[in-house]
């Protein structure tokens, strides 16, 4: 069940919605993330790392790249140099693993939603392959509207 507000917050953070279970505990924001599916998980997979070339790209978990980058730059004359990555050039991000830094800049600029996140190549494997593990051996269970899915 989720609990609607019956009056606004009046603290400085504006109007808060309370969700809470059939106890009335609040869900945490993790819990809220993994019973209502409404943060997307992206994972930044880098291609290639050699040499001074980069190329990477971030994907959901289906497979479909919403973003991809490299350190190449047309030198104006048709020519390919391999510069700095520009997401660390312009300070987007501290350096190439940084994904707080990524999730900042995608998020800012409409790539992923505000809740989405965006995890590093072995932990986004690994949290899928849960998330496989928990609903796909078993089937997902559904809940009605508005209720909490079973664990």
């Amino acid at each position: 069940m989720i609990g609607l507000p019956a009056s606004t917050d009046s603290r400085p953070h504006g109007n808060i919605v309370r969700v809470s279970d059939l106890d009335d505990e609040p869900y945490t924001l993790g819990q809220i993330h993994e019973h209502f599916d409404i943060a997307r998980l992206y994972g930044w997979i880098i291609d290639l790392n050699e040499r001074g070339s980069f190329w990477a790209h971030v994907e959901d978990a289906g497979g479909t790249i919403v973003f991809s980058c490299n350190n190449e730059e047309d030198d104006g004359e048709g020519n390919i140099t391999l510069g700095e990555l520009w997401l660390t050039a312009d300070g987007f991000m501290r350096h190439s693993e940084d994904m707080s830094g990524l999730t900042g800049y995608l998020a800012s600029v409409g790539v992923i939603g505000p809740l989405d996140r965006v995890m590093s190549e072995a932990a986004f494997h690994r949290r899928i392959d849960q998330l496989e593990r928990r609903y796909l051996d078993r089937g997902r269970p559904i809940g009605a509207v508005g209720e909490p899915l079973a664990a």
